[in-house]
């Protein structure tokens, strides 16, 4: 039996855990279509809050991993 080695990358792609990130971008991107629809949108803070939210998700994916 052969074991498989995967690279570093791929262990750390992997515990970023790629498919939980829809889950904090649906808020942002619900809260961001709301103020389109009421004509108050502003770019750059709903990209910042879209960053933040990815960013904390990923920590918050880690962390899972690390304590597991």
């Amino acid at each position: 039996m052969s074991a498989t080695k995967r690279s570093k990358t791929a262990c750390w792609i992997e515990a970023m855990r790629l498919r939980t990130l829809p889950v904090g971008a649906s808020a942002v991107l619900a809260g961001t279509a709301l103020a389109c629809l009421d004509g108050t949108v502003r770019l750059l803070p709903a990209v910042i809050c879209l960053l933040f939210a990815l960013l904390a998700q990923i920590a918050s994916n880690f962390a899972n991993e690390y304590f597991d």
